[in-house]
């Protein structure tokens, strides 16, 4: 008797990037998953329940990917508004451009999607919650977490092309914000 075989989510969640990177939105199905990562259909099926709960895994993969690059530096959520601001632009220049795509892709397929729209929306507003904007640092922290979000997406939907060294000179150049003036 052999032993029962065991579906790898993760492999799944990685196929289904590449179909969404590839294919776009409308290709994501459980066909492309399977053929994508050389199972069966019935074993994506296993693994997922339904498209909503793939979506979903996909979604909370790549949100705590990001949390725990950002927890990793930190490791304290209640740290200032500055060491936010540095991490969130390190944790972006860290991103290799194959892991951007395939958050920009997942994010294009779940911006008009009611049902995810407000959690993007409200994982979003924590990113960046900012609660006082009155003085110039806590300006530019912000400025800064919105260039590093900007390049980005403008990198991983191919808008705009960096070569290594452009990437870091500009993280470098988004760093410079979060300086003391002199």
């Amino acid at each position: 008797m052999g032993r029962k075989r065991v579906i790898d989510r993760d492999r799944l969640l990685e196929a289904a990037y590449r179909v969404i990177s590839d294919q776009g939105a409308t290709g994501l199905s459980f066909d492309a998953i399977a053929k994508e990562a050389g199972v069966s259909k019935g074993g994506v099926l296993y693994a997922f329940s339904s498209k909503e709960e793939l979506i979903e895994a996909m979604l909370s993969k790549a949100q705590a990917a990001y949390s725990a690059a950002i927890e990793a530096v930190i490791g304290d959520p209640q740290a200032g508004l500055l060491d936010k601001a540095r991490v969130h632009v390190d944790a972006t220049a860290a991103e290799d451009l194959a892991s951007a795509t395939r958050v920009i892709a997942l994010l294009a397929a779940l911006a008009n999607a009611p049902a995810y729209q407000q959690r993007l929306k409200d994982w979003y507003l924590q990113v960046f919650a900012v609660h006082d904007l009155s003085g110039d640092i806590e300006r530019r922290a912000r400025l800064a977490m919105f260039a590093a979000e900007g390049a980005f997406m403008l990198r991983g939907y191919g808008l705009v092309t960096f070569d290594e060294q452009q990437w870091l000179d500009f993280f470098n150049d988004i760093h410079e914000l979060l300086l003391p003036v002199k």
